[in-house]
């Protein structure tokens, strides 16, 4: 399955190496793309107009390259064991088990909640 997005940048595309940059990008992240239209600005100040399709394999990937393209911060992931409560259940919305904002609600700190997942 490939997944696609439209992605489009203007300005002065060409004598910055803008353009560049985004296909280069692109390829570095194993994806494809199709130049859907290109309009090149005829003085100084009329802008250059790129639209392009990208086409990646993997989702995650192409959610990091759509990162990189339109300069957003990296997300910081941080994975935590299965919680369970103190029967070794799961808490999960589906056993109707309490809440973060129930467990605030009932006076448990950042602290208390960190340490109830496993986290300093």
């Amino acid at each position: 399955m490939q997944f696609q997005e439209v992605v489009e940048a203007q300005g002065h595309l060409i004598d910055s190496h803008i353009m560049e940059q985004i296909f280069d990008q692109v390829v570095e992240f194993g994806g494809r793309f199709e130049v859907e239209e290109f309009r090149v600005g005829r003085t100084n100040s009329e802008p250059s107009y790129l639209r392009l399709k990208v086409e990646s394999t993997e989702q995650a990937t192409m959610e990091r390259l759509l990162q990189q393209l339109l300069g957003l911060p990296q997300p910081a992931y941080r994975h935590h064991c299965l919680i369970l409560d103190a029967a070794g259940r799961k808490l999960s919305k589906s056993t109707e088990a309490t809440g973060l904002r129930e467990l605030r609600a009932g006076g448990a700190t950042p602290t208390d909640i960190r340490r109830l997942v496993g986290l300093p």
